[in-house]
């Protein structure tokens, strides 16, 4: 079995549960390999590696944690044929996968999809709806050389909204760890440590902190709960660019990221998990609370397969923070029904056991290599290639990728620089709010040196870069300067992130144009 994934090296839900997967197999003894992109210099036993260009639109953080592959290449398909698979299971269609389909087709190897994530309402949180039709029609020519199966009934409803196959598109939920994820874990050590009183009534995120995850709408309940006067705590478990927003909330507690018995123990210590994510596929998240004994609020199409209305829990069905608002202080305020709510949490999802799920996968496998040698499809006169439209597409972005790969890396490096001198901008213009005295623009430099802000060895280069890049703008256009001069660095990259794609989507309509 080759599984190919994007970014196997990040710790987000796809890969956890690739990784999950792949334990379950080696369990039985089905021997596993992983094609995935990395950050240069990293590798894992059975991970083949294939070169990759950085994604600076969908982070994890503002490390730029998140790589895109372009190409199978020669020497990992090598190590994939001297592995000999049974079958390719993909599990996003980026390019890689795209160049991995045409090869698998051309070789007669099985192949199947999972889905993972709804690719498309992503991009409104960056402003790029403009190009859904075009990665709408992308993703279903993908996958229409597939069988694929996905999370949820929600899921695959709106899938065959979209033209999917009927008889293509199967279910493949998630799995829980009953013995880990337990109401026996809740700890009253962990909330005195905390400092939580025990007739404080905690609220629980838990997950990326980005902004197609809705935390704003997690921060907008909690300044409203603190507004009223109701007595509660809130604490954050996860990491992302958002965390720092997250840290300004009162009567709130970030934990970073955690996993394992730590993360079971605050599960089952808090008292509502409130997550108003509306991008998620399955909810593992909310999986793993109401196995914890967690009453949950969470969105209807995310998590209504998990989260019964009035039984377990709550579900909205849009992001509004007023219903949000008004679920969980209602159970914030009635302390009967939190208890009620409770005690069906854990016996709602009992049936989600982790090996009972992985082994349904292991049957869809089987299914797959079966119907696929039963089709004859491993006859070199069988195979096909993929319709025009995503030749197209292969060949086209191949071109632009390897032309446009040396300016991405580019654009990244100046992302890079200019985040290191906003963070000494952002941090003198705190000072001069709060009436600090900096010293002059040296020792303000050097204080932020001090904070580890500044790359080891280029003490001031960001901010000689951008006081450079300032002068240069001011003699053009002092209207511009002043402009960016009074924008954040999240500003900053939006802005460029937007002019970026623009000029790509420019391209794009112009070659489609002559082309088709």
């Amino acid at each position: 079995m080759v599984i190919f994934t994007a970014a196997y090296y990040v710790c987000d839900g796809v890969s956890l549960t690739i990784r999950k997967l792949r334990a379950h197999l080696r369990s039985k003894g089905i021997a596993t390999r992983v094609v995935s992109c990395g950050p240069e210099g990293w590798s894992e036993p059975d991970v083949f590696t294939v070169p990759a260009i950085p994604l600076p639109i969908v982070n994890a953080d503002d490390n730029f944690g998140y790589s895109l592959g372009v190409k199978l290449t020669e020497e990992v398909k090598v190590q994939i044929k001297k592995f000999e698979p049974s079958l390719i299971h993909f599990t996003v269609p980026d390019f890689l996968a795209l160049d991995a389909l045409r090869w698998a087709k051309a070789e007669g190897i099985p192949v199947m999809g999972t889905w993972h994530s709804n690719y498309s309402d992503y991009l409104k949180f960056y402003h790029l709806d403009v190009m859904r039709g075009f990665i709408e029609k992308y993703i279903r020519s993908f996958y229409v050389n597939m069988p694929i199966y996905v999370p949820t009934p929600f899921i695959r409803t709106k899938l065959l909204d979209n033209g999917f196959p009927k008889h293509r598109v199967g279910i493949w939920g998630r799995g829980v760890n009953l013995n880990l994820f337990a109401p026996s874990n809740r700890s009253l050590a962990f909330r005195r440590a905390k400092g939580i009183a025990d007739d404080e009534v905690v609220i629980l995120w838990v997950g990326r902190l980005v902004r197609e995850k809705s935390p704003d709408i997690w921060a907008e309940v909690i300044r409203r709960l603190q507004r009223e006067g109701l007595k509660f705590r809130a604490l954050v478990v996860g990491t992302g660019s958002y965390e720092e927003e997250m840290k300004k909330l009162p009567r709130t507690e970030c934990l970073g990221w955690l996993s394992g018995p730590a993360l079971a123990e605050v599960y089952a210590s808090v008292d509502v998990f409130l997550f108003p994510s509306e991008v998620e596929t399955f909810g593992n998240v909310t999986l793993e609370a109401l196995a914890s004994g967690v009453p949950c609020i969470a969105s209807a199409g995310c998590s209504g397969h998990l989260v019964y209305h009035g039984i377990n829990g709550f579900v909205v069905h849009q992001a509004d923070a007023d219903e949000y608002h008004s679920l969980t202080r209602r159970l914030l305020l009635d302390g009967g029904l939190r208890q009620r709510l409770a005690s069906k949490a854990r016996p709602s999802i009992l049936t989600l056991e982790h090996g009972r799920v992985m082994d349904m996968m292991e049957a869809n496998y089987d299914h797959v290599i079966k119907e696929h040698h039963a089709q004859g499809l491993g006859d070199p006169s069988q195979r096909k290639t993929g319709d025009r439209y995503m030749t197209f597409v292969y060949h086209f972005f191949g071109i632009i990728l390897l032309l446009l790969t040396p300016t991405l890396k580019a654009y990244v490096a100046v992302l890079k620089v200019l985040q290191r001198a906003w963070v000494g901008h952002d941090q003198k213009a705190q000072w001069k709010k709060e009436g600090k005295d900096g010293g002059s623009e040296d020792d303000g430099e050097s204080g932020t040196a001090e904070a580890g802000e500044k790359t080891e060895g280029k003490d001031g280069s960001g901010g000689v870069f951008l006081r450079s890049m300032a002068s240069l703008v001011v003699t053009v256009a002092a209207p511009v300067s002043n402009l960016l001069s009074s924008l954040t660095f999240r500003e900053m990259r939006a802005l460029m992130i937007i002019v970026y794609m623009f000029a790509l989507y420019v391209l794009w309509q112009t070659l489609h144009s002559a082309i088709l």
